[in-house]
């Protein structure tokens, strides 16, 4: 499918869970997990123009790697808000109007493959909207606000949801101006245009699409970089 996305990377986090480390620009194997997300997205030909929302000290990061001449599809380097949702709505409003479809993605995944974001890319044409996921491996319990368990859902229906999670254009900006509308605040892209009444498609992920969220993660990171053939 010739289908091209613009993509918004969400890498503005505190990283409150990391222990005093910026996970974006944390060190890999000699290059920092932001850069190794964006030349995911450099690399695919699906992808038409990046957008990445960052604290303000992460700007300047930004701005070297794009003169470097490595990065030639960023567009636009924005600040966040105060939420998840606020950032990447933020990033939003520099996505060119004509853009057919839009992907938003972690910052803090930078093992995501040029074929699985192709593969979701593609999802999202045939369905709308696709977003990355896995099955979930253990039992998922909910629980009630006093620690009680209230519902063991089926494991077979359970998925992580993972990043990138695409839309069509049209379809996101509504679902945005419901959220807007509505005041209401989503942690999750795929929360905010579910609540419009669409159906999101499941796009296969991969366990190795790992978000980094505590320092231990960052070792997964580099225990599964050992396993591929070019780190």
């Amino acid at each position: 499918m010739n289908i091209k996305a613009s993509v918004v990377i969400a890498a503005a986090g505190d990283s409150v869970r990391m222990g005093g480390i910026d996970k974006q620009l944390a060190d890999i194997y000699g290059a920092s997990v932001l850069a190794r997300t964006i030349s995911v997205f450099e690399s695919s030909e699906k992808v038409d123009e990046i957008i990445v929302v960052s604290k303000p000290k992460t700007l300047e990061f930004i701005k070297e790697l794009i003169e470097s001449g490595d990065v030639k599809k960023i567009t636009h380097m924005v600040t966040g808000g105060s939420t998840r949702q606020q950032s990447v709505f933020n990033g939003i409003k520099y996505v060119k109007e004509d853009a057919e479809y839009i992907a938003v993605h972690d910052g803090a995944r930078p093992l995501v493959t040029v074929e699985e974001v192709e593969r979701c890319i593609d999802d999202a044409a045939l369905y709308g909207a696709a977003a990355l996921g896995v099955k979930a491996k253990d039992t998922i319990k909910i629980v009630d606000s006093d620690g009680f368990v209230i519902e063991t859902p089926d494991r077979k229906n359970v998925y992580h949801a993972q990043t990138p999670q695409i839309f069509r254009a049209s379809l996101y900006r509504k679902a945005m101006e419901q959220a807007i509308r509505e005041q209401k605040d989503y942690s999750d892209d795929c929360g905010m245009v579910e609540a419009t009444g669409a159906k999101i498609y499941i796009s296969a992920g991969s366990y190795e699409n790992i978000k980094i969220t505590t320092p231990t993660d960052i070792i997964s990171v580099k225990n599964v970089l050992d396993g591929r053939r070019d780190r």
